[in-house]
């Protein structure tokens, strides 16, 4: 099992708009599960940041 595992400490939880999944960080600073949901986080604070301008 994952979760008791010796691969538990490398486990977290995605931080993109709704998905939540939990993966298995192959870097200290990964935040996402996979390249897509990098891509929809990173259009959402652009989003963000576009729409606090007008």
């Amino acid at each position: 099992m994952i979760l008791n595992g010796p691969d538990r400490d490398r486990l977290a939880l995605c931080e993109a708009p709704r998905c939540g999944q939990l993966f298995l960080q192959d870097r200290p600073n990964q935040q996402w599960c996979c390249g897509a949901c990098g891509n929809r986080a990173r259009a959402a604070r652009h989003h963000a940041v576009k729409k606090g301008r007008s």
